[in-house]
């Protein structure tokens, strides 16, 4: 329907209209919960603007901006951070309306998170195999059978009501993000993520960055070394240092390293 970051006003709006008719914590049922930028961990990426996370696991999702380079939201790709999962993080849809076609396809933004570390032919059979057994559990369990109505009765009206369609080909769709980044001429890094720069004269070729301190111990945070690398490196390099960093090192807002990284942006 070409919904935008309004859809989560939309959604607010869906909450309400099932708890009119009835339902108690409706969004509970497709374990979805709104936040904001105070539900963090220390892996979760510092471009990253938090908007959902869903009870369990510390999974949340978020807006990608890639430092400033995004300042459109509508346009942002969705990130899941899911502290438990190795890898942990991965650009789960295009957009925010991609973002809650998959929870219509999988069922729950919970489910959906486990995504994140299903990268091979044989753990994508494994996840389908099992996410099935749970379905019939599910279907086969009297003292579930409530909860599976109102979660049905959700992603009904998730679909009537919005029209938010599942997404068929699930496997392909990621994949195709994956292949679009990377297209993109990204700066690859530690976290998978990568950053994607505006293109400009001053700008290096992807190929030339490497995180520096990939020998230095993780208990160790050289900042004189990293203030001096800040310094001197291109706008682009630094986005993609700081996405390191965080992923290398605790990065917590007590440490002076946060208020570092936190300048960090893409220059336009």
């Amino acid at each position: 329907m070409g919904y935008g970051i309004d859809l989560l006003e939309h959604m607010r709006a869906l909450e309400q209209k099932l708890i009119r008719e009835g339902l108690d914590r409706p969004l509970e049922y497709i374990h979805f919960r709104f936040a904001d930028n105070s539900f963090r961990y220390t892996i979760t990426p510092p471009d990253l603007h938090v908007f959902a996370e869903t009870g369990c696991d510390g999974i949340h999702y978020g807006f990608l901006t890639d430092f400033g380079r995004i300042t459109d939201l509508e346009e942002a790709s969705i990130v899941c951070v899911s502290p438990t999962d190795d890898p942990p993080l991965r650009i789960i849809a295009r957009n925010l309306e991609d973002f809650f076609r998959l929870v219509v396809t999988i069922g729950s933004a919970g489910e959906l998170g486990s995504l994140v570390s299903v990268r091979t032919p044989r753990q994508w059979e494994r996840y389908w195999a099992d996410l099935a057994e749970s379905r019939h559990e599910e279907a086969t369990d009297p003292q579930l059978r409530n909860f599976v109505t109102c979660r049905q009765t959700v992603l009904h009206h998730m679909q009537t009501d919005l029209g938010l369609e599942p997404i068929p080909d699930v496997m392909r769709y990621l994949n195709d993000l994956e292949i679009q980044r990377r297209s993109a001429g990204w700066i690859p890094t530690i976290d998978g993520l990568g950053v994607v720069p505006i293109d400009g004269p001053d700008r290096k070729p992807a190929a030339d960055y490497v995180f520096p301190f990939a020998d230095t111990s993780r208990d160790y945070i050289p900042l004189d070394d990293i203030r001096a690398y800040l310094a001197a490196a291109p706008p682009a390099h630094r986005c993609a240092f700081a996405r390191d960093a965080f992923f290398w090192w605790v990065v917590d807002e007590t440490s002076e390293l946060w208020l570092l990284l936190h300048n960090v942006h893409i220059q336009h």
